[in-house]
């Protein structure tokens, strides 16, 4: 793989410097549930993706605890912290 390709991929793609712990994998599995029931639900009724935001920001939120219990990057807590901030907005909005 070219330089220019990994350096694409460490854009869009997290590179952690630890493996995420069980605990995590399974919460992190369920809200990929849940947020699947939540797009078949949408598709099947008026198409109301509202509380999928809400998801998304938990699960930032997730990531920034995540994150800090590994004793990672200040940035990465901070960034996902911005995420989850920015997906609360745009649920409340």
């Amino acid at each position: 793989m070219s330089n220019k390709l990994k350096d694409v991929f460490g854009l869009f793609f997290e590179n952690r410097e630890s493996e995420s712990t069980k605990p995590f994998v399974q919460i992190r599995y369920v809200m990929a549930t849940a947020i699947g029931l939540v797009l078949i639900l949408s598709f099947t009724t008026d198409f109301n993706i509202h509380f999928i935001w809400l998801l998304l920001g938990i699960g930032s939120i997730i990531d920034a605890i995540e994150s800090y219990c590994n004793k990672e990057k200040k940035k990465q807590v901070f960034m996902a912290i911005g995420f989850a901030f920015l997906f609360f907005i745009i649920f409340l909005t």
